[in-house]
């Protein structure tokens, strides 16, 4: 892991950071990585402006292949707040999206609207470490920790399951093993009990 400081906060990143970017570098045809990272930076810029209206200081940032891991302070913010800060991302990332939509003529526009969609929604999913997943497990605990972990636990299940059938549908119609492979990439990051 690579690590250092900008002012007061430490910034890490992950091997698996470095080893999706060169992949990604390495097997992109249409040169769109620019637009791809581009995508996700406005998502995590989301994410950040989101804790500065939250006055949530920001003790380190880590770039991994799943996005960035933000670590806050331990200063409480309110159920609405931290909603509002898992929101933030997919939302820019949506306001992104219907900002390029009427450039979509132009071959760059498209690309970068598709990434900020495809963004959105993946983040949207209800599996942590996603901003939905993270949204789910908050509202869940709220309820009651012990039945909503239950329900956290089903739910992620039957979504990781849905996705992975997903995966093998457009593996075999498209003979792309990606949403398959990010699926079990979800599987793996998921805690069992």
């Amino acid at each position: 892991m690579i690590h250092f400081y900008i002012g007061r906060i430490s910034v890490k990143i992950h091997y698996s950071f470095l080893l999706l970017v060169s992949l990604f570098l390495l097997v992109e045809q249409e040169k769109t990585g620019v637009l791809f990272f581009s995508a996700v930076l406005l998502h995590e810029a989301g994410h950040l402006l989101a804790m500065r209206v939250c006055d949530v200081p920001i003790r380190s940032i880590t770039l991994t292949a799943f996005g960035v891991a933000i670590e806050r302070s331990e200063r409480a913010v309110a159920l609405l707040g931290e909603a509002f800060i898992y929101l933030m991302g997919p939302l820019i990332n949506g306001i992104s999206f219907l900002f390029l939509l009427p450039w979509g003529r132009i071959l760059w526009c498209r690309w970068a609207a598709s990434f900020h969609l495809i963004l959105a929604l993946v983040n949207l999913l209800p599996i942590p470490p996603l901003d939905g997943g993270n949204l789910l497990s908050l509202f869940l605990c709220d309820l009651s920790c012990q039945k909503g972990d239950r329900w956290m636990h089903r739910i992620v299940a039957a979504a990781i399951f849905l996705l992975f059938l997903c995966g093998i549908w457009v593996w075999n119609t498209q003979n792309s093993p990606a949403v398959l492979l990010f699926a079990v990439l979800l599987l793996f990051q998921h805690p069992q009990k």
